[in-house]
């Protein structure tokens, strides 16, 4: 969808990449952001360097964040 020439607007169907094996690097990032976890999701971080580091901050955000709520219920 073009909004003008500056904007431009893409939908991803994400449903249809599950449990597939990617065939290239769009649909690498659509399983990344389709919630894929597990065995598969590390054999796909490997062999893309921008999702293993996506995977890193995304951690370290939810390792971060547990770490907030048990310093809370310290506290």
């Amino acid at each position: 969808m073009l909004l003008n020439d500056d904007l431009k607007i893409h939908f991803l169907e994400l449903e249809k990449t599950v449990n597939r094996r990617p065939k290239d690097r769009l649909e690498a990032w659509m399983l990344y952001l389709n919630n894929l976890a597990g065995e598969e999701m590390e054999v796909i971080a490997m062999n893309n360097p921008g999702i293993r580091k996506a995977l890193t901050i995304e951690r370290a955000f939810w390792q971060s964040k547990k770490e907030l709520s048990y310093g809370t219920f310290l506290s």
